[in-house]
């Protein structure tokens, strides 16, 4: 009040900023409370047309998964796309109770849930579309393995909304991909809410992501794997924040683990890690582990992002 002009009429538009989260209408489909990972979120959002802005992100529609624990944590952001009918008489059904339904329906910022779908062809972080990069770093074994038929070994801990993985089914089908995540509640949300499912060659595990790559260190791949390559991806936040690491939790990156890792993926095989260290000694101190075990270590900053993803290899 203090800036106001004396005369606003005779003054230009005064110029400011409001900060926000960006979203210009929310719909909470559902709040949930797991012993685990504490309180969750799923929301449908339609985000604010920045700065006039026409681009792909106008009037789009994402669903996210939301961790409270973490300040209001994104984990996950999925496309939202409208399923289109799959023959004519599925239309005609639809069509014949539409006035119906608006008028017994309040208009929400997505219509009819039942015609929204999830996108899995849509990586909404940008730091899964770099872990999809970092897979060139193995691209030759992954060709090899799809011409001659075999199946690559993939272990990500950490199931979060599914998004990666079904990403992953979807334009790697030559992948065995198996998912280890500790908390059931995960497996709920993602089936129920983000289209997640499982086949011959897509699995959950549920139980501790290091105690799985412990007891699976000496193993063989499962059916008919490549020799050549095992992918391991670590994807799991941090409930605890003392350790200076936001993503993953300590344990993952302590000498112990990145030992089991190695001898789990054997000569060919590639270990990525997202990594968000709150600090850059805490950085340091990881780099410098995964130097001490891995002979090859690389690593994609985000700008835009927190996140830093490494790729290290025996």
């Amino acid at each position: 009040m203090d800036l106001e002009p004396e005369y606003p009429e005779e003054t230009d538009p005064m110029p400011f900023m409001m900060a926000s989260d960006g979203v210009k209408q929310r719909d909470i489909l559902q709040e949930v409370t797991s012993e685990i990972t504490g309180p969750m979120v799923v929301e449908d959002v339609l985000y604010e047309n920045v700065d006039g802005d026409q681009s792909c992100m106008s009037e789009k529609m994402f669903r996210r998964l939301i961790f409270k624990r973490s300040s209001g944590l994104v984990q996950s952001e999925a496309l939202l796309i409208r399923e289109s009918p799959s023959d004519e008489t599925d239309s005609k059904t639809k069509n014949s109770s539409a006035s119906s339904k608006k008028k017994s329906q309040k208009k929400g910022l997505t219509g009819s849930k039942d015609s929204l779908r999830v996108d899995h062809s849509y990586l909404g972080s940008s730091y899964h579309s770099s872990i999809i990069c970092g897979l060139s770093l193995v691209a030759s074994a992954l060709s090899a393995a799809a011409s001659s038929g075999e199946r690559v070994s993939t272990t990500i801990v950490g199931l979060g909304a599914g998004s990666l993985p079904m990403f992953l089914h979807g334009c790697l089908p030559h992948l065995n991909i198996e998912v280890v995540e500790l908390d059931p509640m995960m497996e709920e949300v993602a089936t129920k809410y983000f289209g997640f499912s499982m086949d011959e060659q897509l699995k959950v595990h549920l139980g501790d992501g290091i105690k799985f790559i412990e007891e699976n260190a000496h193993s063989e791949p499962n059916g008919k794997d490549s020799d050549a390559v095992r992918i391991l991806i670590v994807d799991v936040d941090s409930s605890d924040l003392s350790s200076g690491l936001s993503c993953p939790p300590a344990n993952f990156v302590e000498d112990a683990f990145l030992m089991s890792a190695k001898k789990f993926l054997s000569a060919g095989g590639l270990l990525i890690i997202n990594l968000v260290a709150r600090s850059s000694a805490v950085r340091e101190m990881v780099i410098s582990r995964l130097k001490a075990v891995f002979e090859n270590l690389y690593s994609l900053q985000l700008e835009e992002d927190v996140n830093e993803v490494l790729f290290a290899s025996p």
